[in-house]
């Protein structure tokens, strides 16, 4: 069997194999097909821990309108009985890196994607994740190990990952790198803002929303319909591109690439209810715009525009205030908003709650885990360098 990390990759197909009960196999990029990905989307719908940057349509369309996405590989375990899908994970081969310098597999992402993971069935495949490493550390593959960035370390697929990989008595590296400002819909109540939020605070967005209502009242609407969403959309990205954004050449509407990657993607997902577009209006005027993304009972907040005119009032910080207050009615079907923002953006301030984001290496070869100590200790030695400097 050739090596997944060989150029081969996108013009092969590796021999599957058999893991306990289940049948692990590759599928090169190359070869994924309508069959495939309707496969993939029905792993997606029941998988835990919903993340719809592991959609096909997501994943497929970066790759066909983003650059640098064309050596990648979907690792699956299948139940050998009845074909169902139980876990998957969309991989991209390296060698070395120097953060992690050994031969490894790291998880698909694009400059739009926020989190990563691996799809899988908790209820269905239990050992689902042990199938999967005991096939990616089985030598003839010649991997040393898995990187896994920008993924939840409070989910149930880290607890679970994390189990497995004890189990096998593999090197279990992760690292916490912020805490992302969030909303739990099911713990918001009438009196949250006035526990979470200073006196300062409050009395800023009273005076912001009054300013704001003097051009109409104000209100949230949330664009579901593939109809509504694409309407939606249009409005979304002429905001975004009049923004700050626009002119830091960010925006989507920036490079043609970008804006068939978002066009693409919320067409194709707003199709199976993916995609929730929000709108705070002053009157018949929208003031801001977010494109979320959702799956299973997870929200993302994936990107905002506002209209420039109304700068002085924040109507980005009053649009994300409103899907505070509101998340515990029109938005009590998801157990989990995620800002998807910096762990110091203006969202830490009005967003009292945090997740955990990090990144997770698993090595299985006695020699990778001796590289990548020796790596750990020459970041360490290097920021101790450093604060010794300044």
């Amino acid at each position: 069997m050739e090596s997944i990390v060989e150029k081969g990759l996108v013009s092969a197909r590796f021999p599957s194999q058999q893991v306990n009960s289940h049948r692990v196999f590759a599928v090169p990029q190359s070869e994924i097909d309508e069959q495939i990905v309707r496969r993939w989307h029905a792993l997606a719908e029941c998988s835990c821990d919903g993340n719809p940057f592991l959609l096909p349509d997501f994943v497929l369309t970066s790759w066909k309108h983003l650059a640098g996405h064309d050596n990648h590989v979907l690792i699956v375990v299948e139940n050998s009985v009845d074909g169902r899908w139980l876990a998957a994970g969309i991989f991209e081969p390296l060698q070395l890196t120097l953060r992690t310098p050994i031969p490894h597999l790291v998880s698909t992402q694009c400059r739009h994607t926020f989190r990563t993971g691996l799809l899988w069935d908790a209820e269905r495949g239990a050992s689902a994740l042990d199938s999967m490493l005991k096939y990616l550390s089985n030598p003839a593959n010649q991997i040393a190990g898995l990187k896994i960035p920008s993924v939840r370390m409070d989910s149930r697929l880290f607890r679970e990952l994390e189990a497995a990989v004890r189990r096998h008595k593999y090197l279990w590296q992760a690292t916490c790198d912020r805490q992302v400002p969030c909303i739990f819909p099911q713990i918001v109540s009438t009196d949250y803002v006035q526990r979470h939020w200073s006196k300062n605070r409050r009395k800023t967005h009273r005076r912001n929303l009054a300013q704001l209502e003097k051009h109409g009242e104000v209100s949230l609407s949330l664009a579901r319909s593939p109809d509504d969403v694409e309407l939606a959309l249009e409005t979304f990205l002429k905001l975004e591109a009049n923004s700050w954004k626009g002119e830091a050449g960010t925006a989507c509407l920036s490079t043609t690439a970008d804006e068939s990657f978002i066009r693409e993607t919320v067409s194709r997902l707003s199709t199976r209810g993916n995609v929730i577009i929000s709108e705070l209006r002053s009157g018949n005027r929208v003031v801001a715009s977010a494109i979320n993304f959702v799956a299973g009972t997870s929200f993302y907040a994936f990107k905002i525009g506002w209209d420039r005119e109304f700068a002085s009032v924040g109507p980005g910080i009053l649009h994300e205030c409103e899907l505070l207050f509101q998340a515990s009615d029109r938005l009590s079907a998801f157990t989990l908003i995620d800002s998807c923002s910096a762990e110091d953006s203006y969202l830490a301030d009005y967003w009292p709650e945090r997740i955990p984001i990090g990144q997770v290496v698993i090595c299985w070869s006695p020699l990778s885990e001796v590289a990548l100590h020796l790596t750990d200790a020459a970041r360490s030695m290097k920021r101790l360098l450093k604060s010794l400097w300044r």
